[in-house]
C-alpha cells in the first residue's frame, strides 16, 4: 500500500511543490492543510504515514503545538519542514520528538533531500512495528482492576492481530449475553472465540495496527484479514466474522482503497 504523506504548510505554492514530487515517488499526499484545526480533522478522518509539518501556521497553534500532539496523542513521526533556523526554535523543536529537522532552502525546498528523509523515516518505522503480533488487553477498566482484583491475578492478556475481529467504543451486547458499557477514553476488543477485552481509545489504537485493519464509522474499526472479512453488501457495508458493519460516508473511500489493496477486483 502507497504510504500516505500529511503536509502542514500555509504557503500553497510551497505545498504544491512538495506534492508534486512527492506524487511522482508513488506517495498518497493529502489535500491541502495550513492550520493545527484543518491538520487535527484531516488525521481524524484518515491517518497519516508520515507528516511534514511548517512551524509557521495559519491560526492560534503552531507547528510545535501540532508536533507535541503528533508525539504524545496520535503516535504519528513527523518531520519539521521551516525557514526558521535559529537555536531557539530547534531546541523547542527536539522537546516534541520529531524525526528530523529540516530547514527550507531559497529559492527552492531541497525535494531529493525530503524523499529520501521520508524513506529513512517510514523504514525504521516499519521496522519498529514488524515484530509486533497483537495488543495487550485489560479484562476490566483500569480503575476497576486497581479496586477489585487480586496482586495475583493476571488482567492483562496478550491478544494476536489475527484473532480481532471488530474494536469499538460503542456501547453493545455481546455475543455470550454481557452489556458491555464503555467508559470515555476506552474501546472494546471483540475476537473470534467471543473475548472480550478492554483497550485505549480507537484513535490512539488506530495508529499501531497493521493496515489490515481499517475505520468504517465513528465507532468501528474492523479486520479485513482473510477469514474475517466476508464481502461487500450493497457498498454500503462490510460483512465481518458474518456480522455486519455500516461504512459510513467519511470512512467509504479509504475502506474501498484497502480493500482493493488486498483483493484484485476487476
Amino acid at each position: 500500500m502507497k504510504p500516505r504523506v500529511l503536509i502542514v504548510e500555509d504557503e500553497a505554492i510551497l505545498y504544491d511543490g512538495l506534492r508534486t514530487a512527492l506524487e511522482k515517488e508513488r506517495f498518497v499526499v493529502d489535500e491541502y492543510t495550513k492550520s493545527y484545526t484543518e491538520a487535527i480533522e484531516r488525521i481524524t478522518t484518515k491517518t497519516p504515514d508520515i507528516v511534514l509539518l511548517d512551524i509557521d501556521l495559519k491560526g492560534d497553534k503552531d507547528g510545535l503545538d501540532l508536533g507535541k500532539v503528533l508525539n504524545t496523542t496520535y503516535k504519528i513521526p513527523f518531520i519539521y519542514i521551516t525557514n526558521l533556523d535559529n537555536e531557539t526554535t530547534f531546541q523547542q523543536g527536539l522537546k516534541t520528538n520529531h524525526e528530523h529537522y529540516i530547514v527550507k532552502t531559497k529559492p527552492s525546498l531541497n525535494t531529493k533531500e525530503i524523499v529520501r528523509t521520508i524513506y529513512t523515516v517510514l523504514n525504521k518505522t516499519q521496522e519498529k512495528f514488524t515484530a509486533q503480533k497483537g495488543l495487550m488487553g485489560t479484562i476490566d477498566f483500569k480503575e476497576n482492576i486497581r479496586n477489585n482484583y487480586s496482586t495475583n491475578e493476571i488482567t492483562r492478556f496478550p491478544i494476536n492481530f489475527e484473532d480481532i475481529i471488530y474494536i469499538t467504543n460503542k456501547d453493545f451486547i455481546a455475543k455470550n449475553g454481557k452489556n458491555i458499557v464503555l467508559q470515555d477514553n476506552y474501546s472494546c476488543i471483540v475476537t473470534k472465540n467471543k473475548q472480550v477485552f478492554y483497550a485505549s481509545s480507537l484513535r490512539n489504537l488506530m495508529q499501531f495496527l497493521p493496515v489490515t485493519f481499517v475505520r468504517v464509522s465513528a465507532n468501528f474499526i474492523v479486520n479485513l484479514e482473510k477469514g474475517n472479512f466476508n464481502g461487500l453488501i450493497n457498498g454500503s457495508y462490510v460483512s465481518i466474522n458474518n456480522t455486519k458493519f455500516k461504512v459510513e460516508k467519511t470512512y467509504k473511500k479509504e475502506v474501498q482503497k484497502r480493500i482493493t489493496s488486498f483483493y484484485l477486483q476487476k
